[in-house]
């Protein structure tokens, strides 16, 4: 598999774990963040020896669209393949859509204030 590597996404090996890491800290407007996740689908589904998920959503505004998009996300990708997903920046009024997904999950989801928590928790 090769490495996907850009501004905002990556697989990386992590304690000899594949973990897919979707950062979405430099969107900066709705639609940049509703075709994150549209590429996050993408990525994940060219990739599907990768079940690890990592989001980093810390300083990103969430409207309706990228509300709607998350929630296809999950549906349609995460609920399929992903196996556990942590989140960073789950705070505020991104709590709602932290919450959405997790009732829509059928995988293990939660909540992270650190990087290196997340990293630990996905990989016991």
């Amino acid at each position: 598999m090769e490495p996907v590597e850009h501004a905002m996404y990556e697989i990386i090996d992590f304690r000899n774990t594949k973990i897919f890491i979707a950062d979405f800290t430099t969107c900066s407007t709705q639609e940049e963040l509703v075709h994150g996740f549209k590429t996050v689908r993408e990525t994940l589904l060219a990739n599907p020896e990768v079940q690890l998920l990592l989001s980093d959503l810390t300083g990103v505004a969430v409207g309706r669209e990228a509300m709607k998009e998350a929630k296809n996300l999950t549906k349609e990708v995460l609920n399929q393949q992903i196996l556990k997903s942590a989140a960073l920046g789950a705070e505020g009024l991104k709590i709602v859509l932290f919450n959405a997904i997790a009732a829509l999950s059928t995988n293990e989801i939660k909540a992270f204030t650190t990087r290196e928590e997340a990293l630990a928790w996905l990989t016991k």
